[in-house]
């Protein structure tokens, strides 16, 4: 457990740090339920007060944020779920933390932000984004990106861990005998969570 907050929990609380700000008193979107975004789930109710909630194409994922304390789940694919998680948000969410990284999560993450809010890219799967410049002063939003982080917020969360404030991180323990196929579990996406391999 404590191996995971060295990457993934420094990576998720370094960019609610950045998000914090405008997620305050309002609504934050986890874009993508794989390690990282629920090791961000996991964190950030010690960082924000903001509402969470849980975007994921994979429904075992989506059930994973909804588990972790997401108060809705949506699949960003699904139009019609779309435009009622706007209705349901009154307008989009203050913040938003791409775990992705893909050209149809950030797409997705500045489409549901509502005016004022704010973006972190987190995630590296690639490919590329544009949008329309008059769109940055009319919605008022800002985009930043978030590596890792730094010696500061990694003592951070290790005090935070040592008081207790976080919540428990879904861990399926499996024999070492199956690194092979964890591994190709973790290729085709079907890992939820952090798997740990045990001799």
């Amino acid at each position: 457990l404590a191996c995971t907050y060295t990457c993934s929990g420094l990576t998720a609380y370094s960019a609610l740090k950045k998000i914090k700000s405008r997620a305050d008193g309002g609504k934050l979107l986890v874009i993508g339920a794989g390690g990282v975004g629920l090791a961000a789930m996991a964190i950030a109710k010690s960082v924000t007060n903001a509402e969470i909630y849980v975007a994921d194409i994979d429904p075992e994922k989506r059930e994973a944020g909804l588990k972790a304390g997401a108060v809705a789940a949506i699949d960003p694919s699904d139009k019609a779920a779309f435009k009622a998680f706007m209705g349901e948000t009154g307008g989009g969410v203050n913040a938003a933390i791409d775990f992705v990284g893909a050209e149809s999560s950030a797409a997705f993450g500045v489409k549901v932000l509502a005016k004022g809010g704010k973006l972190v890219i987190v995630g590296l799967f690639g490919g590329s984004f544009s949008m329309p410049l008059p769109m940055f002063p009319i919605k008022a939003i800002g985009v930043e990106g978030s590596y890792v982080g730094n010696l500061q917020e990694m003592r951070e969360l290790m005090d935070l861990a040592k008081a207790g404030k976080l919540s428990k991180l879904a861990i399926t323990p499996r024999p070492l005998a199956e690194a092979h196929k964890t591994l190709e579990d973790l290729r085709k996406g079907k890992i939820v969570g952090r798997v740990v391999l045990q001799s």
